[in-house]
């Protein structure tokens, strides 16, 4: 396939890229500085100049308190971006995968959310991104939305690179003992988002290394792979250490519908260890 990426520097764009050339994809990847998706006119120049088989939207505005700051630039980034991207789409004929999050969710059911169940955010960056999904699904019936969780990767920081790093130079990890997620590396989702353009089954599907827990509970694991650890581990509580925006208290997400393609959802713990063979000696 021919394949136009946005985001191509950010924690999934930078794995997706380069495992899809690997696969023997033709790859034009696009930073935000080459490419501003809430740009309708530059958008539907680029997808109609390169003329892609698959576009894949991994451009967002992700940091939570930012967006809740910034509404505007969340609705901009995460609203209207995707809407301009399948338009676009619409327009070329392109195919089109849209990443999303497990933040279009309230928290409040006791299990793992799966595609069927009805979101309700609570943040402004969740619901910035269910608009963006709205929008997929307005404009074009055969749309590929992949909703992901609590990403991890070598490239930019994220709790799971943060706690190794205090795990080998030491300092004072604090992690919640009321949020639960799934920790979900950057390389399988790049591995997952081709295998559902290649089945070309569209829909929604959710992605996410299984198993989850608290966030309490998942760094100290990670505490106990690491090949060292002088870190200090501090349990604390949304109550007691507020953040700016509302987080989902349980944000774990079931993927029946990517396991029916035949791919295989391993422990977010095997991913971890194979993160930390990655990155250790280059922290």
């Amino acid at each position: 396939m021919k394949v136009l990426v946005t985001g191509a520097e950010g924690l999934v764009g930078s794995v997706l890229c380069p495992y899809f050339r690997e696969q023997g994809h033709e790859v034009f990847p696009f930073s935000h500085a080459a490419l501003d998706i809430t740009d309708e006119r530059a958008v539907g120049e680029k997808i109609g100049s390169i003329k892609p088989d698959a576009v894949v939207n991994a451009g967002a505005m992700t940091d939570v308190d930012i967006s809740e700051k910034n509404p505007e630039q969340a609705f901009a980034a995460n609203a209207r971006g995707p809407e301009n991207m399948a338009r676009a789409c619409r327009q070329s004929g392109a195919a089109l995968l849209h990443l999303s999050t497990d933040y279009v969710f309230d928290g409040a059911k006791g299990s793992p959310y799966d595609e069927e169940d009805a979101p309700e955010p609570i943040s402004v960056y969740g619901l910035s991104k269910l608009e963006g999904e709205r929008a997929v699904r307005g404009i074009l019936p055969s749309h590929y939305i992949v909703r992901t969780s609590f990403v991890f990767g070598a490239s930019r920081a994220n709790f799971v690179k943060s706690i190794l790093l205090a795990a080998k130079k030491g300092g004072e990890v604090k992690a919640y003992t009321d949020l639960s997620s799934c920790p979900t590396y950057n390389r399988d989702i790049a591995k997952a988002c081709l295998a559902i353009l290649t089945a070309r089954t569209p829909g929604m599907y959710h992605m996410a290394n299984s198993g989850g827990a608290s966030r309490y509970a998942i760094a100290e694991k990670i505490l106990g792979m690491a090949p060292e650890n002088h870190a200090t581990l501090k349990a604390v509580t949304l109550r007691e250490a507020p953040r700016p925006a509302r987080r989902p208290a349980n944000s774990m997400l079931a993927c029946a519908r990517l396991e029916k393609l035949g791919f295989t959802v391993r422990p977010w713990e095997d991913a971890v260890r194979e993160f930390i063979a990655e990155i250790w000696e280059k922290l």
